[in-house]
């Protein structure tokens, strides 16, 4: 039987660790009964860096905070956020549902341009013209 620690992906275990404030994620995480390698902790770590989940501190960013909370990987998290504050959300919850699974950030990265420019290009309202 596997840890449950080890089917999900520790990001997300560490964003999870940083929301509930119980210290730092590797300290944490060794004291379990089977954890995680080192490396892997780290690469974690750098991942949340990197979408400015922590800062340079290792606290949560109020970005951080939102995605703690969401209940789907932080990578599509961050991308569901970006698509309502750049007002494209329906095409991006659409695109989410479809790369789901997907946890290679260079392919959901292409789908998140592809949707902002296909969104930003056929969606623009058309101008009123004063006569």
């Amino acid at each position: 039987m596997t840890p449950e620690m080890f089917r999900s992906p520790l990001h997300e275990i560490a964003l999870s660790i940083k929301l509930l404030r119980l210290g730092g994620v590797g300290h944490f995480l060794s004291k379990a009964l089977e954890p995680p390698p080192i490396d892997a902790v780290i690469e974690a770590e750098v991942l949340l860096r990197e979408m400015r989940c922590l800062d340079p501190s290792d606290l949560l960013t109020p970005l951080g905070r939102i995605l703690a909370r969401l209940p789907v990987d932080p990578r599509l998290g961050k991308m569901l956020v970006l698509g309502a504050v750049l007002r494209c959300g329906d095409t991006l919850c659409t695109m989410a549902a479809q790369v789901r699974d997907l946890t290679n950030k260079q392919k959901i990265f292409p789908i998140f341009i592809f949707c902002f420019f296909s969104v930003s290009l056929f969606s623009n309202p058309p101008v009123q013209s004063s006569s």
